[in-house]
């Protein structure tokens, strides 16, 4: 049985160039009763947030800054952050590296209207979940309320790790697609294995 979290106890990551959209999601995440809510404008401070904060739920857009002008030079943190980075190579590195306080946070991706490459890439990178641009309020909610209500199981192996995609109840089919073994763990029992 799966530990309901209530919106007041979650903390949440925002990353989005657009200050508009930011401070959008602030509001609707606000009037929502989440927690802590921490925003950045690029990948650097995105990632400085997430390995200094406890951090439950993550929103990003496929389109990232890598960083401001400000912090170029200052590059030095865990989850390498590269000048080509972009929201999905973050999620990558937030799910891969060893360092990452977090690798089974759930993460809403925004993407592009129509676009299947960055969908099928987003999913494959180990998105929770995706919304197509332009954003949809009552999908956004929907979406994070889902999330913390009914989280997915998570699947770790070599080629992948993340929210199992399958949205169906029950157990796993025999055969996998993954040709590593495969773990597959609650997200309440990922936020006790971090614990420890």
């Amino acid at each position: 049985m799966s530990v309901v979290m209530k919106p007041d106890k979650v903390n949440a990551l925002i990353i989005d160039n657009n200050k508009e959209i930011t401070d959008l999601l602030k509001e609707i995440m606000t009037r929502l009763g989440f927690g802590q809510i921490i925003v950045a404008n690029n990948a650097y401070d995105g990632t400085k947030a997430f390995l200094a904060n406890p951090i439950h739920i993550i929103i990003l857009d496929w389109h990232l800054k890598t960083h401001s002008a400000q912090n170029r030079t200052k590059i030095n943190v865990p989850i390498q952050v590269a000048d080509a980075l972009n929201g999905n190579d973050l999620v990558g590195r937030i799910r891969r590296s060893p360092k990452s306080p977090n690798p089974f946070v759930p993460v809403i991706m925004f993407t592009d209207p129509m676009n299947t490459k960055q969908f099928i890439a987003a999913r494959d990178m180990g998105v929770n979940e995706i919304i197509t641009k332009p954003l949809s309020v009552q999908a956004l909610c929907d979406r994070m309320i889902q999330m913390i209500n009914s989280p997915r199981p998570y699947v770790t192996a070599d080629s992948f790790k993340g929210p199992c995609r399958r949205h169906k109840k029950g157990p796993p089919p025999q055969k996998e697609n993954l040709k590593t073994e495969t773990r597959i763990i609650r997200y309440d029992e990922s936020r006790k294995m971090l614990k420890k």
